[in-house]
């Protein structure tokens, strides 16, 4: 991600406690990239560390935001350039090398893991996210066998 020259005088007056923000236009290079206060970061518990590969950490993150009550903004996109890249790059350094596939596991694991979130009003500890994300990651890759 390249950063305009112009992108603190241009994005600070827009932000707001309590809120994080998204480049509005987004790109697939500026998709992941978004802005909240340390303090609502903390409080969703940042990044999900056992999402594996690449896709939908990001989502997962701002899902997690919007139930804590963090409202979404938007800050200029043109502030951002995003540096092209393939999917092939995407996944160069992850175990599965399938862009698509990744993001299945991924998308599955975070929608289960927010409806279980919902249903028992809390987050679910690192032990119950390792446990669902090799349950989702087994059904996927089983799924995926039996089609092929």
């Amino acid at each position: 991600m390249r950063v305009d020259a112009t992108f603190c005088e241009r994005v600070k007056p827009v932000l707001q406690a309590g809120r994080f923000y998204q480049a509005e236009p987004r790109t697939i290079e500026t998709w992941g990239t978004s802005i909240c206060a340390k303090a609502d970061f903390e409080r969703v518990g940042g990044y999900d560390e056992v999402i594996q590969g690449w896709g939908k950490e990001d989502d997962d993150f701002y899902a997690r935001l919007l139930l804590a009550g963090v409202r979404y903004g938007t800050f200029p996109g043109d502030t951002l350039h995003g540096i092209r890249h393939a999917d092939n790059e995407r996944v160069a350094h992850y175990a599965l090398k399938d862009r698509w596939l990744n993001e299945s596991i991924n998308y599955v694991y975070c929608r289960a893991k927010i409806d279980l979130m919902l249903l028992r009003h809390s987050p679910l500890g690192l032990d119950a996210r390792k446990q669902l994300y090799t349950q989702v990651h087994a059904a996927v890759m089983s799924a995926t066998a039996a089609r092929r």
